[in-house]
């Protein structure tokens, strides 16, 4: 009996394999030859590849200015270059509190200045929105990354995953936590940034494509789409690993729904 026992145990797993690969959740992806013309809120440009320049980037460009010339003069003194500053927040899951220690250390000190453009990807996602609205959103940032850890924002589901689920892990308690800071006024007071010039940039991953997208958190806030708030919660709780998380519905061109092949 001591000798079957590895080889039940080895039969046992093949099954179990063999059984998740026929009942895997269906998935409806966008077809390739879709993938550019794939829209999330109707009549905004909120999101493009991040392995190319848009098109339109002249116009993007333009626009940005336009408002900048508007809103902030002072950046565009006669007979200067403007001097301006970008924050770039990369990724690194629990490691992030230490780019958040730093944020809260640099309005301490007291030279911490406004960022024209703030990106952030992976855990930076979760940080970017927060430092892109200033020294004011400090206590939140350092409440994010104090008072959770990693085991209270994302549910391990291993056995439900390797056995048909959608995803490895759930990032539910994550999202309730984004929602209680991604608020319409939260949502209300990227779009005024926005509208002064400065832009809030998310990097995530199409996983269904294998290609980087980059979204536009200030267009997302400015769209005035009823589903403005839940898609920038969304992009904002990217902390979480999308290659574990499951994928989620969104209108596609032509009305066509389907699943996107990322953490949103």
């Amino acid at each position: 009996m001591g000798c079957l026992r590895p080889s039940f145990l080895g039969l046992s797993l093949l099954t179990a394999f063999y059984l998740a690969s026929c009942a895997s959740l269906p998935r409806d992806p966008v077809p390739p030859a879709f993938a550019d013309k794939a829209t999330v809120l109707e009549g905004a440009q909120v999101r493009f590849w991040g392995d190319r320049a848009p098109d339109n980037i002249d116009a993007l460009a333009a626009e940005k200015w336009a408002q900048v010339r508007a809103n902030r003069s002072y950046l565009l003194k006669k007979g200067t270059r403007p001097r301006i500053s970008f924050l770039a927040i990369s990724g690194g899951g629990s490691d992030g509190a230490f780019g958040a220690g730093l944020l809260v250390g640099w309005t301490a000190r007291g030279d911490r200045p406004e960022f024209d453009i703030v990106t952030g990807i992976s855990t930076g996602a979760l940080t970017a929105p927060f430092a892109f609205l200033g020294p004011r959103y400090d206590p939140a940032l350092k409440e994010v990354y104090t008072t959770y850890s990693t085991d209270q924002l994302v549910t391990k589901q291993p056995v439900r995953g390797l056995l048909g689920g959608e995803a490895l892990s759930s990032n539910a308690p994550l999202a309730r936590v984004i929602a209680g800071y991604v608020t319409e006024d939260f949502l209300k007071e990227v779009a005024h940034e926005h509208s002064r010039g400065r832009r809030l940039l998310i990097g995530t991953t199409n996983l269904d494509a294998q290609r980087p997208v980059i979204w536009d958190m200030g267009k997302i806030a400015t769209s005035g789409d009823p589903q403005a708030l839940a898609l920038s919660q969304c992009a904002s709780r990217l902390g979480s690993d999308s290659g574990r998380v499951p994928a989620s519905p969104y209108q596609g061109a032509g009305g066509r729904t389907a699943s996107r092949g990322n953490a949103c």
